[in-house]
């Protein structure tokens, strides 16, 4: 009979036991196990009215807390320093959990936050303010000085310049360990920079003005030949041809073969140069350097390159650049780098 009775006794015991954790379950309310082997509820860490993480107890509250100081920043000083807003509080769970959230333990509350914290309008700011000092270099200014040594467009750095150093001390403020505030206290320099200088060319030779006239000439390859014309485009003759070609760089010549004849100076045939004259009996051509001239050759042919510049006709050679007759200015002429590019392309200079 008192078998009987226990085994009844400890089947209700059964039910009982059921019937209970059906209540908890029906109320979703979470327990931590204390050391004791007590069951206690678990907490809230809040921020600002938002639960931002449910953990096991105040205790493990207390060190997430601390495990986003250590996250946020490397120095000890900073770590124990650094102070969190707003409010932060660690309470006891008294409802029902949220549908879908469960108990983390202090690491993952803290990357979970973390998380939260890379929205806008984080949760949780981790704040620290420092003295900063620092060693900046100082950039070098650099000198320009216009020369007539040098070729239009070319530039030759004649002084290095160095870079300065200053010594800074800043008061900054970190917030989740980005700076959002930067105070300069002292500022001084230590090292004072040194001054670039860079002498920059504005002088064009007779030479490489030859070669401008030639790249400019080469624009015009194949438009016609019209006797007494002036026009590149939709005719010109010979001494029309040279003419404008010049004209294009501030130059004035005649429009007649012979009277350009009597133009600049008088120079060799081993010592022509792009864009000298070479005059014949009743036709005017331009030399283009290699053996070649560029000139408005007749009607049929219109403006042509021939690669014989016929030396036993020739009645005589001009150089018009770095004559009297030379009345252009460096501001009538591109760089060098535009002028080498036309004079080496078949297109010429470009508009």
């Amino acid at each position: 009979m008192k078998y009987e009775i226990n085994k009844k006794w400890k089947k209700n015991i059964l039910v009982m036991g059921s019937a209970f954790i059906m209540m908890l379950s029906s109320f979703n309310v979470a327990f931590a196990q204390e050391s004791s082997g007590q069951l206690t509820r678990p907490c809230e860490v809040i921020a600002n009215d938002q639960v931002v993480a449910y953990v096991s107890d105040e205790e493990a509250g207390r060190q997430v807390l601390t495990g986003l100081r250590v996250h946020y920043y490397d120095s000890v000083t900073a770590q124990m320093e650094a102070n969190i807003a707003p409010l932060v509080t660690i309470e006891k769970v008294t409802g029902t959990m949220p549908e879908g959230t469960y108990i983390m333990d202090v690491k993952s509350a803290v990357k979970h936050i973390v998380e939260l914290n890379k929205d806008e309008g984080a949760p949780i700011k981790v704040a620290y303010s420092d003295t900063l000092k620092e060693i900046k270099a100082i950039k070098p200014k650099k000198k320009v000085v216009q020369t007539t040594k040098l070729e239009k467009g070319e530039k030759k750095v004649v002084k290095k310049g160095e870079e300065g150093k200053k010594y800074v001390v800043s008061e900054i403020t970190q917030v989740n360990s980005e700076v959002v505030d930067k105070d300069v206290m002292k500022s001084m320099v230590t090292k004072k920079p040194t001054t670039e200088i860079v002498y920059q060319g504005t002088t064009i030779t007779s030479k490489n003005k030859g070669k401008a006239v030639v790249a400019y000439a080469k624009k015009w390859l194949g438009n016609p030949y019209v006797w007494g014309g002036e026009d590149l485009r939709n005719g010109i003759d010979c001494s029309g041809f040279t003419m404008k070609c010049y004209e294009h760089f501030g130059i004035s010549l005649p429009h007649s073969s012979s009277a350009q004849g009597g133009c600049g100076k008088e120079v060799s045939i081993k010592d022509m140069q792009a864009g000298d004259l070479i005059v014949y009996d009743g036709h005017v051509a331009m030399y283009m350097g290699d053996g070649r001239i560029i000139h408005a050759a007749g009607e049929k042919v219109g403006i042509i390159i021939s690669d014989d510049y016929n030396y036993s006709n020739i009645v005589t050679i001009r150089r018009i650049f770095g004559t009297d007759t030379d009345n252009s200015t460096n501001n009538d002429f591109p760089s060098i780098k535009t002028i080498e590019k036309g004079y080496n392309s078949d297109s010429g200079l470009e508009d």
